[in-house]
């Protein structure tokens, strides 16, 4: 990830909320650590191809959404 870019990722927390999973949940599919599972959901850290493809399977999303993200700053 590129130093100072965020984005904005409420759309992954909105998703994981409604299926009521937690981020240990869904940091455990995606096989990565806690911390680094809630850098990804805030915008801080853009998941490599295997995580961010672990994370949409797991969700039941698109792998689109991470591909079409436009940084808020």
């Amino acid at each position: 990830m590129r130093s100072g870019v965020v984005f904005d990722r409420s759309w992954l927390e909105e998703v994981r909320m409604a299926k009521e999973l937690t981020q240990t949940q869904v940091a455990l599919a995606a096989k990565t650590s806690v911390s680094n599972y809630c850098r990804i959901e805030k915008g801080l850290y853009t998941p490599d191809v295997k995580t961010g493809l672990r994370i949409c399977n797991f969700l039941g999303l698109n792998p689109k959404k991470f591909l079409s993200e436009k940084p808020i700053k």
